[in-house]
Order: C-alpha cells, then sequence, then structure tokens
C-alpha cells in the first residue's frame, strides 16, 4: 500500500517535471531571452516573479544618414534643406519625399562640401545675393535710395506676395501648371504681359526652396554663359534649367544689376516643365 508521503513525493515531482517543459517551451534554441520588435516584454511566473523576455527594438538614428531618399524613406527622418542633413521629421523647412531629392542632389553637385560644410550649403557670397533679392522678391519693393518711389507691381515673385499688389486679391491666373506650381498673372504694369510666380501655398514652395533653386542659377552665371539684358543700370541675366521641389526641370532666371545685391532678382520663366538637360541654358 503506497504511504502518503510517497504520494505526495510523486505529485510533486510530477508538477516539477510540467514546470521544466514549459520553461524549455518558452526558451529558443539559442538559450538567450525571446524578443518581440518593438515592444517591451515580461512574463510572470506562479509566485510574481517578472522575467524580462523582449527588449524594445532599436531606433535608427536620422542624423546617421546621409543620403536623401534613404531619409526621407524613414517615415521619422527629414531632410533639412538649408543644413543638408538628416533629422527628425519637422512640419515645414525639410524634404519628406523623394520627388524632393532632386533639387537636394542639384544643390549638392553644384555646391561641393568645403571645409565643415556639408554639399549643398549656400556659399557666403551667394547667400548674399539671395538676402539682397529676399524683400524684391518675396514681398515687393518698398522706397529705397536707388528706387525712391518703387512700382507697387514690381517683384512679387510668389502667389501669395502677388495678391497682396494693388487690385489683385482676387485676380485669376492666366495659367498655372499643377506639376510645376508655377502660376502665371496679367501685370498691370506691363500692360497685360505675364507675371511669372512661385506657388507658396501650404505644401508647395517654401522660401528655402525658392533660394536653393536660385541659388543655383546664381552659381551658374559667368560670363560665358550669362546674356545681357537692356535694363538700366546695366543688368547681366542669366537663364538655367534647374530642379523644382516637385522633381520637374524648370528654366529660372535671375537678374543681377550693377546697382549691387539690391538690384538682384530672380523668378520663373515659364509655369511648364523645361524640355532641355538639367543644368543648362534655357
Amino acid at each position: 500500500m503506497v504511504t502518503s508521503g510517497l504520494l505526495h513525493q510523486a505529485v510533486f515531482l510530477v508538477f516539477l517535471l510540467m514546470r521544466v517543459a514549459k520553461d524549455v517551451q518558452c526558451m529558443p534554441i539559442s538559450g538567450e531571452p525571446m524578443a518581440v520588435s518593438g515592444t517591451n516584454v515580461s512574463i510572470a511566473d506562479e509566485g510574481g516573479v517578472h522575467y524580462p523576455r523582449a527588449t524594445a527594438a532599436s531606433v535608427v538614428s536620422c542624423s546617421t544618414i546621409s543620403s536623401c531618399t534613404t531619409c526621407v524613406a524613414n517615415a521619422a527622418c527629414g531632410f533639412d534643406k538649408s543644413a543638408f542633413s538628416c533629422s527628425a521629421r519637422a512640419a515645414t523647412g525639410q524634404v519628406t519625399a523623394a520627388t524632393g531629392c532632386g533639387l537636394i542632389q542639384q544643390m549638392q553637385s553644384t555646391f561641393p562640401a568645403a571645409k565643415s560644410n556639408a554639399a549643398g550649403i549656400i556659399p557666403a557670397a551667394i547667400q548674399n545675393l539671395l538676402n539682397g533679392m529676399r524683400q524684391h522678391v518675396f514681398s515687393g519693393d518698398i522706397p529705397t535710395p536707388q528706387k525712391p518711389k518703387p512700382k507697387p507691381f514690381g517683384g512679387r515673385h510668389t502667389v501669395s506676395s502677388w495678391r497682396k499688389a494693388p487690385g489683385q486679391s482676387q485676380a485669376q491666373a492666366l495659367a498655372a501648371n499643377s506639376a510645376t506650381h508655377i502660376v502665371q498673372f496679367s501685370d498691370p504694369s506691363r500692360a497685360g504681359q505675364p507675371k511669372t510666380v512661385w506657388d507658396d501655398g501650404p505644401g508647395l514652395y517654401e522660401e528655402q526652396d525658392i533660394n536653393n533653386m536660385c541659388s543655383v542659377v546664381f552659381q551658374k552665371m559667368t560670363p560665358q554663359l550669362s546674356i545681357k539684358v537692356s535694363n538700366s543700370p546695366p543688368t547681366v541675366a542669366g537663364r538655367f534649367v534647374v530642379k523644382d521641389p516637385f522633381n520637374n526641370n524648370v528654366c529660372v532666371q535671375a537678374v543681377l544689376r550693377k546697382s549691387g545685391p539690391s538690384g538682384v532678382t530672380c523668378f520663373p520663366t515659364d509655369p511648364k516643365p523645361s524640355t532641355k538637360q538639367l543644368g543648362t541654358a534655357c
């Protein structure tokens, strides 16, 4: 007859074997704790002790990515349009889709890395020209010693600034291209000739996009490739094919007057994409 002591020992042995079998099933062949990507998991035994079974998935740091296309492929990252580096995604100031990388790549080839600057960084001399055109292009002319009575329709090469010109708040576009987002209006100061502007509505051209496009043209305006125009004071202008932020080739013209940086302007010449090769005169 089996004593109660032996019976208790047998029951305990069966329970112990069941525990060992359960633990073996939960352990991978390597003997390392199992990991579940993207989460922290702990499993409690009957005594309430928790054993870690997984760790959080590592997140790739945006700052370690150098390529624009690789950067924007990561939903957490965006490629900075002025610093030319990958960083945590933000609402503005970044390329966040591969279509915007064409302009970034053209900038990087136009302005190679120099000293501590990443490829694409605008040199100080070009930035000085951009600073000089800022008021004219993005807001319109204001009185200056050179122009004490500026034309009310001068400059204003964005949709938002053009609509602030006299009588233009509800102006209908003569042409608008849905691919390039470049628009033409009738210019009252030039007998209705077209005024070509960038559409700076939400999600379209940011100021830095326009600066980047114009900086490429400024850099390419060498004596061999420039064309003279008949404005007074004497002026030199250049037209070149650049990438827009939507991966189209477009023709952009820049004008440098001899009056210095304050006589600088830059604008698109045609709403339609250019059929000419990137970087060539147009």
